[in-house]
């Protein structure tokens, strides 16, 4: 069965994402690994993943796209004694009391946000940690590949799925960030290494521009008339 000459407009814009708009999120510097390290115990492992999470340590989340764009963002709790909030530029959008609280599956995070991307470069978030005791900033993320590091810092894969160091590359549209608040930074005890202090996964999905569904719609419409012509 041939195809309609009238739908190819419409079908080539939606197959060509890049007219117009692509979303991703680029992770700079860090070294590739995997968590949980050392004796620590991911209590995500389970619930969520299913084995050991590659990703890297120390890197820092760019997001690399045009605008506009929105960036969502989903919580699927934590374990620590400390009480640490997520915040996206000043605005608190997730506090995780202490004790353990995690989602039961993937699809029931226990919260998320929604909103316009407002800027580039860094995504522009931070964690309070035993809030408001200190802070830990994209763009300030420290490498704890060694495992000796007494101070917060996050870990972060694009496919959490899979436990090889540097699993999902360093460019993605879809981003998990695993906290290890280390309360050897502020109560003079050893990094635990488990990274599940408070799990988040980030996605920025780009906003069609107005020439790509202009060109969409045309497509439509002009098969509409075709169609019409031929009755």
């Amino acid at each position: 069965m041939r195809m309609p000459r009238w739908l190819a407009p419409a079908l080539f814009v939606l197959a060509v994402p890049s007219l117009g708009y692509a979303g991703s999120i680029t992770l700079s510097g860090g070294t590739a690994g995997s968590i949980p390290a050392g004796a620590g115990i991911n209590d995500f492992i389970g619930p969520i993943f299913s084995g050991p999470i590659g990703g890297f340590y120390g890197s820092q989340v760019n997001v690399t796209t045009t605008l506009p764009a929105t960036v969502s963002i989903d919580f699927f709790g934590g374990e620590a004694d400390f009480d640490n909030q997520f915040r996206l530029g000043n605005t608190l959008l997730f506090d995780h009391l202490p004790g353990l609280h995690i989602s039961p599956n993937i699809g029931s995070p226990l919260g998320t946000f929604s909103g316009p991307l407002l800027a580039l470069a860094l995504l522009a978030f931070h964690f309070d940690i035993n809030s408001p005791a200190t802070q830990l900033f994209d763009g300030s993320n420290l490498d704890n590949s060694g495992h000796a590091l007494n101070a917060p810092n996050f870990f972060v894969s694009c496919n959490p799925f899979s436990g090889a160091p540097g699993a999902g590359g360093t460019t993605c549209d879809r981003l998990w960030i695993f906290l290890d608040d280390s309360g050897g930074g502020i109560n003079g005890g050893g990094p635990d290494d488990d990274y599940d202090d408070m799990v988040l996964r980030v996605t920025i999905a780009a906003v069609p521009e107005p020439v790509t569904l202009t060109l969409l719609g045309l497509g439509l419409m002009g098969g509409s008339l075709l169609a019409r012509r031929r009755k």
